[in-house]
């Protein structure tokens, strides 16, 4: 008696292709941009909290573009910086 399976070939679907896939596909960007986004504004507001409790003001509007803007020139700098290095 053989206990060997025996192999089946199953075919291929038409809708499963071999091709080579884009390395950002807009389900990964649209995956990407929720976390992307909180990390801006999360850095943004930790910078200006930290820059006017020096000033002593002690209450921020959260909603202030100042606070995007801190958080895209912090995150640009440090992607700036993760590239150039070697």
């Amino acid at each position: 008696m053989s206990t060997d399976t025996p192999v089946i070939d199953t075919p291929v679907p038409a809708s499963v292709s071999s091709a080579p896939r884009p390395p950002f596909s807009l389900d990964a960007i649209s995956k990407l941009w929720l976390p992307i986004l909180a990390a801006v504004y999360g850095s943004g507001y930790v910078i200006v909290s930290i820059y006017h409790s020096s000033l002593g003001l002690n209450e921020i509007s959260p909603l202030r573009p100042q606070v995007a803007a801190a958080g895209v020139v912090f995150l640009a700098s440090i992607a700036v910086a993760l590239f150039i290095r070697e």
